[in-house]
């Protein structure tokens, strides 16, 4: 199974949350990474998004459309 972990978080400074890592292969580097962001990095508020590359994306623009105009 494939897995791709995706950091995201409030930077030091910031007051939004923004992508700050991604590309990572296991958890136990992102929860090192994580760490890493954490105390030298100011990062705060992390969390971690863990996305299955092996399902398909699928989606269908015109349920979104009928879905919207419909309401």
């Amino acid at each position: 199974m494939k897995l791709e972990y995706v950091i995201w978080g409030i930077p030091e400074g910031g007051n939004d949350e923004e992508l700050l890592y991604t590309k990572i292969e296991t958890d136990a580097q992102a929860r090192q990474v994580m760490g890493i962001l954490a105390s030298k990095y100011n990062a705060r508020e992390l969390r971690l998004q863990v996305i299955d590359l092996n399902t398909p994306l699928v989606w269908d623009a015109r349920s979104f459309l009928s879905t919207r105009l419909n309401s």
